[in-house]
């Protein structure tokens, strides 16, 4: 949708987010190498923190809103509905034994931190092209 509409800025900025995410989640956990909960109602493998079921929660909830969601009175439900669907996940992610509430926690953090700083950058990218373009700079 993003290719299609030519918004190739955004499509970048979506794609970086998604493929950072689980590969800063992924050492991170290497690194730490934090053991899971006791008893798990689930089967996860691999070290517990940070959770990368609420990394990329928190990191496809912000990249979409900021990407398809206007600046406004009414991209206050969608926060409101990212917050909702990252507690959600990480909640469940506790539920279940998978991980403690520090690895949900540091997890959520670490998707939404991705994204702000992915789109971020990627705008400044674009603006300083755009502005290189019109011969401005």
């Amino acid at each position: 949708m993003l290719f299609v509409a030519r918004r190739r800025w955004s499509l970048a900025a979506f794609a970086l987010t998604e493929a950072l995410t689980p590969l800063i989640s992924s050492i991170t956990k290497a690194l730490v190498d934090r053991p899971r909960p006791p008893a798990p109602l689930v089967h996860p493998s691999g070290a517990s923190f940070p959770s990368g079921h609420s990394a990329f929660a928190g990191a496809t909830a912000v990249v979409v809103i900021l990407l398809f969601t206007q600046v406004g009175p009414r991209r206050r439900m969608w926060w409101s509905l990212a917050v909702l669907a990252t507690a959600g996940m990480a909640w469940s992610r506790t539920y279940l034994h998978a991980h403690w509430l520090l690895d949900v926690t540091a997890g959520s953090i670490l998707g939404v931190g991705v994204a702000l700083i992915v789109c971020g950058g990627v705008q400044v990218l674009a603006t300083r092209r755009s502005v290189r373009a019109s011969g401005a700079g």
